[in-house]
């Protein structure tokens, strides 16, 4: 099948866009790994109306925006955070852990915040919030600390994340359910992974 480019290509996401909108109205569409000839022009088009965002842009990105938050509380030393896992280091006598820069870090939290909110959109207020909660989550004080969270805290950091990004999404007005308890909402939605045991 031959690929479609131009205004054919931005007609089917148009359709795709449309389509998925008028039958789950309430659905957040999460663009991967599209490439960057289309993706900030998808993202423009669509986020003012539609509830969807680019993980590769705006989860990067706020990603790279937690690590930032951190490290502004540091002075005078070498930042730490890798795009893949790295083996803690030692030097200058201190052991030198490395935080793994990577979206999941966001895009579950934010999801989930989206979906306990009801989002109607996802705002820039509402990824700045999620790179602050991811923030929160790191103390730099200490010696060879990291900048990001550690990967193995993710179920915890992406409730944070989510209480984070539903608050943003009220104060911005695109929250269209409130909760008393933000926090057992978002527990009560969150997958537990539950394995069954399979005798063959």
């Amino acid at each position: 099948m031959k690929r479609r480019r131009g205004a054919d290509y931005d007609a089917f996401i148009a359709r795709y866009v449309e389509t998925v909108h008028r039958l789950f109205p309430k659905a957040l569409l999460h663009f991967e790994d599209f490439g960057p000839e289309h993706a900030h022009t998808i993202l423009t088009r669509y986020s003012p109306e539609y509830c969807v965002f680019n993980d590769d842009i705006q989860g990067t990105g706020a990603v790279v925006m937690a690590a930032i938050y951190s490290a502004a509380d540091i002075t005078g030393t070498a930042l730490r955070a890798a795009g893949i896992p790295v083996a803690p280091a030692e030097y200058g006598g201190a052991t030198h852990t490395f935080g793994q820069a990577d979206n999941f870090l966001v895009f579950p939290g934010l999801g989930l915040g989206v979906k306990v909110a009801r989002a109607t959109r996802v705002t820039k207020a509402m990824f700045a919030a999620a790179a602050r909660a991811v923030s929160s989550q790191v103390d730099v004080s200490a010696a060879g600390a990291p900048i990001l969270p550690d990967v193995a805290s993710l179920r915890e950091l992406s409730a944070v994340v989510a209480q984070a990004v539903c608050a943003a999404a009220i104060s911005d007005g695109v929250a269209t359910e409130k909760h008393d308890d933000v926090s057992k909402a978002i527990r009560q939605i969150m997958w537990i992974p539950a394995y069954r045991c399979v005798t063959p």
